[in-house]
């Protein structure tokens, strides 16, 4: 929500960690219950939740990087809550591709996935700020058909 087009353009794709890094101070955890493919469920305070089918989000930052469109599960990072610091040390962590091992974030894979937080938590959807509770996302396959020239 902080980034202007003349922050994009003059930041290329580290706007993104700057825009980060400016929330900071506003930053608030959620306590969110999440469960995965109707069967393992945990609680956690967290600030985010990322949830990708594709490797890479906003500026071309590669945060699932394990992720593949065609394998029927979504890539779901968790950002638990943290101090200031280890959230700086996070998103050094997320520029060098190295996140996924970090103590900051938890790592699930999963075909669905149901997301209920309190507050109620917002969520953005290729851009798009979706409403709140609950959120479940699921992988669908063969949703997407494609005509293409035999060229």
């Amino acid at each position: 929500e902080k980034l202007t087009p003349e922050i994009k353009r003059a930041w290329g794709p580290l706007a993104y960690l700057r825009g980060a890094a400016a929330a900071l101070p506003e930053l608030r955890a959620y306590r969110t219950t999440l469960a995965f493919d109707d069967a393992e469920s945990m609680t956690l305070q967290l600030y985010n939740v990322v949830v990708a089918n594709g490797r890479y989000v906003a500026g071309g930052t590669l945060i699932a990087p394990e992720a593949a469109i065609d394998d029927g599960m979504l890539d779901i990072i968790l950002i638990k809550k943290r101090s200031a610091p280890e959230l700086a040390l996070l998103a050094a962590q997320v520029a060098l591709c190295n996140h996924l091992s970090s103590d900051s974030i938890v790592f699930r894979r999963a075909a669905k996935l149901t997301v209920n937080s309190k507050p109620g938590m917002w969520f953005n959807v290729d851009g798009e700020l979706v409403g709140n509770q609950p959120a479940r996302f699921e992988i669908i396959p063969r949703a997407l058909h494609f005509l293409v020239p035999k060229s």
